[in-house]
């Protein structure tokens, strides 16, 4: 336990550390390579929700005793025999371990402790999720990454493992929109309450949240500006008197009109600019010497400037993301293919909130109350 941390995040704690013991010993359904860390954790937040991760794996190719799981879990799967015989698929996976007469790997106890992992690596699923609907799922059943994301979940809670990479790959870093990464756990250094210890000094935690806080700054421009941009573009499409006739494909039609458009033309200088600024610190300066200026900030203080400025990054983020939803609807009505001849605020309410969950489909009713369009009523 670190004396200077909240029992939240010493808790915390204790579950990298479990999670470095199961990188250590091979629990997961592909070998881990390196463990690193990023976001409020690491940054010194008092309560952090969670801890923001992404794993570098050998997943390619696939680990042996995961190519006999498959083999095995197809049995599961296709063989009558056992769903009706048994409450869930790992006690199904136990008892056809048993009944295989097959080679186990070296060092593993006539396959005892391999049994363990098979049945680990179906804990917590049920007979209908060995049966996903969708094709991306079904591929999912043949590949480790669905189920060490499971394994991480019931196993060690609160370890928010964004990705997982190959250990080859570059870091994702445009992906992850963070301004710094730290090692938790690695082959080299597998010690991760030794490493946690170097991590959390205090010292670490001011730099960290010091390079979080310039990278924010340097990304917010260019995010804000493509909000603009398309906020712009959204209120161009609704003033189009009449829809495209006869229709065209709806991404030509939308990529030909919106090129060179004297109106956003401004718009789009000021964000390519923006973008040309993120990526030139993402390529040259991301990780290096922190400026001076920023080092006058206590700690305290730049947490709390960094946590509001990646919360407004974080809401502009999202409305990005509903916006480009109404793009779309928009784009499809403009282009005539809406199948549609009521008014195009009304085709695009009713097709924006025709998707999406409960959750999704309550923000961008506030993003159309916003924006002045009326709601649709709900057919019962």
């Amino acid at each position: 336990m670190l004396e200077h941390l909240s029992d939240r995040q010493n808790l915390l704690i204790e579950r990298l550390v479990e999670l470095g013991r199961m990188a250590s010993d091979h629990e997961l359904p592909f070998d881990v390579v390196e463990i690193l860390g990023f976001g409020s954790f690491f940054r010194g937040k008092d309560r952090p929700k969670d801890v923001d991760l992404f794993l570098r794996c050998e997943r390619q190719p696939l680990r042996p005793d995961f190519e006999r799981f498959i083999a095995l879990l197809r049995k599961v799967r296709y063989d009558p025999e056992f769903q009706g015989a048994y409450e869930t698929p790992k006690d199904a996976m136990r008892v056809l371990y048993e009944r295989t007469d097959a080679p186990r790997l070296p060092g593993f106890n006539d396959g005892e402790l391999e049994q363990q992992r098979f049945c680990g690596w179906l804990d917590g699923y049920s007979w209908n999720m060995l049966y996903p609907q969708t094709i991306n799922e079904q591929a999912g059943m043949n590949l480790p990454d669905e189920f060490a994301k499971r394994l991480v979940k019931r196993r060690v809670p609160n370890l928010n493992v964004v990705s997982f990479v190959n250990h080859d790959d570059p870091a994702p870093m445009s992906a992850l929109r963070c301004g710094f990464t730290v090692p938790v756990w690695s082959k080299d250094r597998p010690d991760v309450s030794t490493n946690l210890v170097e991590l959390l000094s205090p010292d670490r935690l001011t730099q960290n949240t010091l390079q979080e806080l310039r990278y924010f700054e340097v990304q917010f421009p260019a995010v804000k500006a493509e909000l603009k941009l398309l906020e712009a573009e959204i209120e161009l499409l609704f003033r189009i008197a009449f829809p495209q006739s006869p229709p065209r494909r709806t991404w030509e039609w939308h990529e030909e009109w919106v090129k060179d458009r004297e109106e956003l033309r401004d718009l789009k200088k000021v964000r390519d600019k923006a973008r040309r600024a993120a990526d030139r610190f993402d390529d040259e300066e991301w990780g290096s010497s922190i400026p001076t200026p920023y080092m006058a900030l206590a700690h305290k203080r730049a947490l709390a400037m960094t946590e509001s400025l990646r919360k407004e990054i974080k809401d502009v983020y999202q409305k990005i993301d509903l916006l480009e939803e109404l793009q779309a609807s928009l784009a499809r009505y403009q282009s005539g293919n809406a199948d549609c001849s009521g008014p195009v605020h009304e085709f695009v309410a009713t097709d924006v909130l025709s998707r999406g969950n409960a959750r999704q489909r309550k923000q961008m009713q506030a993003l159309l109350a916003e924006m002045g369009i009326p709601i649709p009523n709900r057919r019962e």
